[in-house]
């Protein structure tokens, strides 16, 4: 049997191939692998990518926030105050820069900390301390005290001069700072302190101009933000202004700083002159109602105003009410015009007293046992006849007094800027019984401020508008309130001349000047007890040039001693304040009123032709 040949070498060879198929799988699974993680590590980066830009870019001010509010601290700016102005631009209150000197508690026990196991660093800050409580001129227990009070910031001493901040800074304490800060000076010291009052230490105003107007003058405190460290201590480099002050806006007044001058001068010498406790002067433009001149005494200094009592810090002319006396005849003079009663029945005769039921009226002559006789309106207002004008008043009547009263003004507040305004007091018209109208007629139980009786006399300056006193400049017109006739105020001007001419108010002409006023004297009552014994208030109230007034004036003497007529004691104060402005204003005498008066006080040539 033949074997078949070749079948070892026919038979097939089996060899290892590296690129076989399944080779070729396995790697194609580890690319995937590799660009799954690949993708994966992307999208990762991805995320905190996004993460990192919402955090820092679109959400920065949501997580700076955040850690202020953990590792930082924010501290509140003020802003620059506004000054206050007068109508020429002087300035009656501004800042000044000033340094203060400051410790910083915190971090005087720190170094005390750390230097407590170093004799000669411990000695080091005790020195510190006593060379700056020598400087300072302060009690070493005292600086103790503040320094053991815990806290950042405790002031020192304010304010510091230059040459004693440079001795503190070579100290070198790091518990030690110098901080500049803002203080509000009125340079004029006690002049128009009533009418611009003073700061609080804490730069609030109190009082006057600077709390009536406070939000403007303040402006917005901003705010600076910093970051701390684990100690609460501000770290170097750190702070930024996240909200910038907004500085307080300056407040022009109406006032005249040399008019008030002059008006403080003449007020004083008055009150010295007539022995008297106070006064006031109030100086207004009567077209306009702008306050040229606000005076009272006793005055305060509002840089000190700790050392004067708290009374002191308010405007009489404001708050302060009275019963004006003979003043208030121009109301009831005014309602006879007004109500058009024929002036033939105003005439009568004054015997120094009128019996009204179970009470007796007298007139201002009565001391002297001399009556004014038969008198007629023109009479009663120049010779201040009580009689007349008690009996004016009862021939007018509850309705009709009352009303012409509150026409002009009295019984509300003028509107005054200032704060704290009275408004006077005026009883209930269904109230008045006979007596209480013949009182008011001339001035008696009733009360007025000085702003609301010069208000009054300013609407028969100005030919019967009834004007807002304010002390604010401002470009708008002050609306204004007909309340007389201009032939009543025509008629009442020439009234009030001839009280200056030939009347009780002659102390307060003005040689070649037409001054038109009236004089007011009044007792000082003691609620629910009567009069004060001796107690009186002297006044005159007018405005000049007459025929074209340029300023209305009232003066109010306070308590004078004997003799205390207001034609004595307040009518020469006018006078003088008056005559002073008229030049001021630069407003000539007038050459027709020298020659009627005869007189050529200032050399001029008075020859003209007619």
């Amino acid at each position: 049997m033949r074997r078949a040949s070749g079948s070892r070498c026919n038979k097939p060879r089996v060899t290892s191939n590296i690129s076989s198929p399944s080779k070729r799988a396995m790697s194609r699974s580890f690319l995937s692998r590799l660009r799954i993680w690949a993708f994966l590590m992307l999208a990762l980066f991805g995320l905190v990518a996004g993460r990192l830009i919402q955090i820092q870019v679109f959400r920065h001010d949501y997580y700076r926030g955040r850690a202020i509010k953990t590792h930082g601290r924010e501290r509140t700016v003020s802003a620059p105050r506004g000054a206050i102005l007068d109508r020429n631009g002087k300035p009656l209150a501004m800042n000044l820069s000033q340094e203060l000197v400051f410790v910083d508690p915190e971090l005087f026990h720190d170094c005390m900390e750390a230097a407590k196991d170093d004799e000669a660093a411990t000695a080091a800050v005790k020195k510190g301390c006593d060379r700056l409580a020598a400087l300072l001129k302060m009690d070493l227990r005292t600086l103790q005290r503040k320094l053991d009070s815990g806290g950042r910031f405790r002031v020192l001493k304010r304010p510091v001069a230059d040459a004693l901040a440079e001795k503190i800074q070579r100290l070198r304490l790091r518990w030690v700072g110098l901080q500049s800060e803002e203080k509000r000076v009125y340079p004029h010291g006690k002049m128009a302190a009533h009418i611009l009052g003073f700061v609080s230490t804490d730069g609030r105003g109190l009082g006057g101009i600077e709390s009536a107007l406070n939000d403007k003058l303040a402006g917005r405190p901003g705010k600076i933000s910093m970051e701390v460290d684990s100690k609460g201590r501000d770290i170097p480099g750190s702070r930024t202004v996240s909200v910038p002050p907004e500085p307080g806006r300056d407040i022009t007044l109406t006032l005249d700083a040399s008019l008030q001058q002059v008006a403080e001068a003449g007020l004083a010498e008055g009150i010295e002159n007539a022995s008297a406790v106070g006064g006031t002067v109030v100086m207004m433009d009567p077209y306009s109602g702008e306050i040229l001149a606000l005076a009272s005494q006793p005055a305060f200094d509002p840089n000190r105003f700790k050392e004067s009592p708290s009374h002191r810090w308010v405007s009489p002319a404001v708050v302060g009410a009275y019963e004006p006396g003979s003043t208030f005849k121009l109301v009831v003079a005014c309602a006879i015009l007004e109500e058009k009663i024929p002036l033939s029945s105003t005439q009568m005769t004054c015997i120094g007293e009128r019996r009204i039921g179970h009470r007796t009226i007298h007139c201002a002559l009565h001391e002297g046992k001399r009556d004014h006789g038969k008198v007629d309106l023109d009479e009663i207002i120049e010779e201040s006849c009580n009689i007349g004008a008690a009996a004016l008043a009862q021939q007018l009547g509850r309705e009709k007094f009352s009303h012409h009263i509150e026409a002009l003004g009295f019984g509300e507040k003028s509107g005054i800027e200032l704060g704290g305004e009275s408004s006077g007091q005026m009883p209930a018209p269904s109230t008045w019984s006979d007596i209480r109208i013949a009182n008011i007629g001339f001035g008696q139980g009733i009360s007025v401020t000085p702003l609301q009786l010069l208000r009054a006399y300013c609407a028969v300056a100005n030919g019967g508008l009834l004007v807002r006193p304010h002390l604010v400049r401002t470009d708008e017109e002050e609306p204004a309130k007909r309340v007389l006739s201009p032939e009543t105020a025509q008629r009442m001007r020439e009234i009030f001349v001839h009280a200056v001419e030939r009347g009780t108010g002659e102390a307060a002409a003005i040689e070649g000047y037409q001054v038109a006023g009236k004089t007011g004297t009044s007792q000082k009552p003691v609620p629910g007890l009567g009069f004060r014994s001796g107690k009186y208030i002297g006044s005159f109230v007018g405005f000049v040039p007459a025929d074209n007034p340029r300023l209305a004036l009232l003066v109010i003497i306070d308590e004078p001693a004997h003799p205390h007529f207001g034609a004595v004691v307040a009518a020469p104060v006018f006078r003088e304040i008056a005559r002073q402005a008229l030049l001021y204003f630069e407003i000539p005498p007038s050459p027709v009123i020298m020659q009627a008066q005869g007189s050529n006080p200032l050399g001029l040539n008075v020859d003209f032709q007619p």
